[in-house]
């Protein structure tokens, strides 16, 4: 499987590596997308992070576009390394990793965003607790 490196950081003391898996961009979501009429366009990019060299989370994501510029972000996040917690505690890597990503996200579409452009997260059990992870892009 083919990847990019997206973004490389240091978080909490914890070395995170974000690759994007190429090959599945704008493939088949297995996931219902709620996006509304006013969305013109639609992409789905795929990640898989690491965290210390293990492989920590995949994070599927639908991106909707109105008018060329970036609206909605929706994030499923799944779980792939027993060294994530399931739940969120005083320090959470999984926040931190899904914050980071819409930061990058934000910064690659160089500023190309919608008047109240907003991401939602989804966490696939057994990851609960993150209800925190939503709210507008902001550079």
């Amino acid at each position: 499987m083919a990847a990019e490196l997206v973004w490389r950081k240091i978080v909490r003391g914890e070395s995170v590596m974000c690759w994007e898996r190429r090959r599945e961009r704008d493939g088949f979501l297995p996931r219902a997308v709620p996006f509304g009429p006013k969305i013109t366009r639609r992409c789905v990019l795929f990640y898989s992070v690491d965290v210390n060299r293990k492989a920590a989370v995949d994070v599927d994501a639908a991106l909707g576009y109105r008018k060329r510029l970036l609206s909605h972000v929706l994030l499923w996040v799944k779980k792939v390394g027993d060294h994530i917690p399931n739940e969120w505690a005083v320090v959470d890597i999984v926040g931190d990793i899904v914050t980071n990503l819409i930061k990058n996200l934000a910064v690659e579409h160089d500023g190309r965003l919608d008047m109240g452009a907003f991401y939602y997260t989804f966490m696939d059990p057994p990851l609960v607790g993150r209800g925190y992870l939503h709210g507008e892009i902001r550079l």
